[in-house]
């Protein structure tokens, strides 16, 4: 995982708090099943979309290379 990336979710689990009633989104990976609070998944979105706003350039060392995002 691009170092960004982890750093952003790190931030956002962080700051994610776990509601009792909260929205949950379940997620399939590899066969197991995990369960992602919503709180976390605003913060984390929030996140990078902050991280990518900062940026203005998507040529070399631009959005996507940030991101690790190919082409």
């Amino acid at each position: 995982m691009n170092e960004t990336i982890a750093n952003l979710a790190e931030q956002a689990a962080q700051e994610s708090a776990v509601l009792e009633n909260e929205i949950n989104l379940e997620v399939s990976v590899d066969d197991k099943m995990f369960t992602i609070p919503a709180t976390f998944i605003e913060r984390f979105a929030e996140l990078i979309v902050r991280e990518a706003a900062t940026l203005a350039y998507d040529g070399p060392n631009g959005i996507l290379e940030h991101f690790g995002v190919e082409e």
